[in-house]
């Protein structure tokens, strides 16, 4: 108790000499500057007394819907609700000029009208040492822009928050369009949406947060396009409990987490994102989760370049995966994802590893120049289907099956791999068909014991050591094959 009343007793005297300070910071401000005349519908804000208002807040009280607020360059110690349909504009006369909106004890602006513009502001919530203090006094971690709903359009405004988030966006009713805007340097995420919320924002940068960059929850459901998403302190983007969002054309990079994460049931889409340089996973999809990544590109990330697990099933399309410190694609623990079109080449690990019992339906890939594993390795009992797919000029061979492995092969291409192209191990069962194995350093399709499978119908001519090399015990059933 004694703790609780002191600090409320520490805290009410901050506020006091806060408002204190402020007060005399705007009263000093103020001269005999000659009035100006606004332009017709507007009325103009000045710390100087020019203009028809010395604040911001006083001026949107007095303005009638539809009305311009012109803000000249100074530092508004204030809190704005908006709830009415205006626009709000940083009108800076001298080059460097700004206009900083900050506020201690709230959010720095409320949205609680259907629409309203605000452009050009450098937005601070709870900046330096008393920002500081603040957050740890004080229990509700607010953001710096709180749109609940309608359609905010921030534009070209630079925003900070030493609490809760840069911009939060949330009930199904708010629907902002955010351009041109850095968020940066937050405790928290840059940009959380969520409980439905929606939005747009365009040509955005969003760096240096000490959580994700981008958070989406609750059937939160963004468009993000050209938008940068870097240099976090956590994941770039995380997707969660049934978020949704759209992310394209897209930069996501040198993240502390993964650059992409989807997880607990959410279903994002991105697309032509480049994602690269995490220092964990490039995109991530765990725990039941979906989505869709096409057109994108995935690549020196220092662990997995797209690692898929927990039950999960995304669709991976037309996009390049390369050189990832890692494997390049890795699907586990009963995921089945679809992966089509997609070039995949040039990890230090595998192209593909699936296993713990995962599936997957791999079509019309490119697998191929990866350095220290086979191009493909499938075991735990895992179970994908690969399908016309080309595995070639792997270092170490081509196709790796082991621990009771299945897996289907059909109509793929297999060939100039370092080793075998098929090497069949450890009670590993699986089919291959219509396919061709030719030009590897060692045989096309090599089986141990206590291993079997089928091989049907393939082309095996042309490897250095031949077609077959199997021990006794193999259960290989081989028939129509080229040898």
């Amino acid at each position: 108790m004694r703790f609780t009343a002191s600090r409320i007793v520490f805290f009410s005297t901050v506020l006091l000499l806060t408002a204190a300070f402020s007060l005399a910071c705007m009263k000093r401000s103020e001269s005999n500057a000659p009035k100006e005349t606004p332009p017709p519908e507007t009325v103009i804000v000045s710390r100087n007394g020019s203009g028809q208002y010395t604040t911001i807040g006083e001026a949107l009280k007095a303005v009638k819907p539809g009305m311009r607020v012109l803000v000249r360059a100074g530092v508004y110690n204030e809190a704005l609700i908006i709830d009415k349909p205006v626009e709000i504009v940083a009108d800076v006369r001298g080059a460097g000029e700004q206009v900083v909106l900050q506020t201690f004890n709230s959010s720095n602006i409320t949205m609680q009208t259907d629409r309203a513009v605000m452009r050009g502001f450098v937005i601070r919530h709870r900046p330096g040492w008393l920002g500081t203090l603040y957050y740890i006094l004080s229990e509700k971690k607010r953001p710096a822009v709180d749109t609940p709903e309608g359609e905010l359009v921030l534009e070209d405004c630079d925003v900070t928050s030493n609490s809760g988030a840069g911009i939060a966006i949330h009930g199904p009713t708010a629907n902002p369009v955010i351009r041109r805007t850095r968020i940066h340097d937050g405790r928290s995420n840059g940009v959380w949406v969520y409980d439905g919320g929606q939005g747009t924002l365009e040509d955005c940068d969003i760096s240096a947060t000490r959580m994700a960059g981008v958070r989406i929850e609750d059937e939160g459901n963004p468009l993000l396009r050209r938008c940068k998403v870097h240099d976090g302190g956590n994941a770039g983007v995380v997707v969660t409990e049934g978020g949704l969002g759209t992310f394209e054309d897209c930069e996501i990079w040198s993240n502390a987490f993964s650059g992409f994460e989807s997880r607990n049931g959410s279903n994002p889409v991105v697309r032509r994102t480049s994602i690269h340089n995490s220092k964990h996973n490039g995109v991530y999809i765990h725990l039941d989760s979906s989505g869709t990544v096409e057109d994108c590109q995935v690549f020196n990330n220092r662990n997995v370049g797209v690692e898929i697990e927990g039950n999960s099933t995304p669709l991976i399309a037309r996009s390049k995966i390369f050189n990832n410190a890692y494997s390049d694609v890795e699907i586990c623990e009963g995921s089945n994802p679809i992966i089509r079109e997609c070039a995949i080449y040039g990890g230090q690990m595998s192209g593909i590893f699936v296993y713990k019992g995962a599936r997957g339906t791999i079509e019309n890939c490119d697998i191929f120049g990866h350095a220290n594993y086979q191009e493909v390795v499938i075991r735990d009992g895992s179970d994908p289907t690969l399908k016309t797919c080309r595995i070639h000029d792997g270092k170490v061979g081509g196709v790796l099956l082991l621990e009771q492995a299945k897996g289907t092969f059909e109509n793929c291409d297999i060939y100039n791999n370092g080793f075998s192209g098929v090497w069949i191990r450890t009670g590993s069962n699986p089919t291959i068909r219509n396919s061709k194995i030719n030009r590897n350093n060692g045989v096309a399709v090599l089986t141990e014991q206590n291993s079997a499978g089928s091989v049907l119908n393939c082309d095996l001519t042309g490897n250095m050591l031949g077609s077959w090399s199997d021990l006794a015990g193999s259960q290989l059933s081989r028939r129509g094959n080229i040898e």
